[in-house]
């Protein structure tokens, strides 16, 4: 199962990027919710990715050749997402956003508290569920072209990602069904990564809205209907969401290397 998707994690495509020309925070088509949504989400990234890799480290001493192959490009292009979405947070700071006591909150809980009391095999799951997460949320995005209006290099940097994340979303999963073939506890790792990836996602958003004053105003609303009502990704989240605990789940059966292929090609002519 592992070795269906080693040559389609080829650590085939990188970019560079510098943020500097970003000046408006509400730099997704002016809807300050939604900035705000994948802001957390670049905050988060960082010190998520790097639990990726802690948490999947322990399977390169006995794997195959090929197996070490891919769990060298997960490694590398997980590695890379965190020092891309550090910088732009960087940016963040710069443009007067407070991000310190956000960061320091989840990173405290999740790895400081949590990790240490997870048994590896329920890391394992959570780390597959949480990737399960960034696989449908970048084909939601990315099928729909939903940053179109957004500040180009922010675009370039959630385009990249996303395309990587759909490439390498077997990973954890196959590893985890091989070394662990508990339904049980792959649901459970299910609900515990679900839990909070959105809850982390809603906090911090709220946590960037309050800054400005924008938490509770009826644009907020709009602006967060638009996107996760009007656009249909909360609909079609809670169906991919569902589609992880039924028994024979593979991340293969949603196929979307093409759209990699197209998002890929969309960034060789930006840059």
């Amino acid at each position: 199962m592992l070795l269906k998707k080693v040559d389609s994690c080829g650590a085939r495509f990188h970019m560079e990027f510098d943020f500097s020309s970003v000046s408006e925070l509400d730099w997704f088509g002016g809807n300050a919710a939604i900035s705000h949504w994948f802001d957390a989400y670049t905050l988060l990234v960082p010190e998520n990715e790097a639990f990726y890799i802690r948490t999947l480290k322990h399977l390169v001493r006995s794997a195959s050749p090929d197996e070490k192959r891919l769990l060298r490009t997960f490694f590398g292009q997980e590695a890379r997402h965190g020092e891309a979405h550090r910088l732009y947070a960087h940016r963040m700071n710069e443009m007067g956003l407070a991000t310190a006591p956000f960061v320091e909150l989840a990173n405290g809980i999740f790895y400081g508290a949590l990790e240490p009391i997870q048994p590896i095999g329920l890391r394992m799951a959570t780390v597959a569920a949480i990737e399960h997460v960034n696989a449908f949320m970048a084909h939601i995005i990315l099928s729909k072209d939903m940053f179109r209006n957004a500040h180009r290099d922010v675009r370039r940097l959630f385009y990249w990602h996303f395309a990587e994340e759909i490439e390498h979303k077997c990973v954890a999963h196959d590893f985890l069904v091989r070394d662990r073939p508990s339904y049980y506890l792959r649901a459970f790792g299910g609900l515990i990564g679900f839990s909070a990836f959105f809850l982390a996602s809603i906090t911090g958003m709220c946590f960037l809205l309050a800054q400005r004053k924008r938490l509770f105003t009826r644009k907020t609303l709009s602006e967060l209907k638009a996107f996760w009502i009007d656009e249909g990704v909360l609909k079609e989240s809670i169906r991919h969401l569902a589609s992880y605990f039924a028994p024979n789940f593979d991340p293969r059966d949603l196929s979307d290397s093409a759209l990699v292929d197209q998002v890929r090609g969309m960034l060789l002519e930006e840059c």
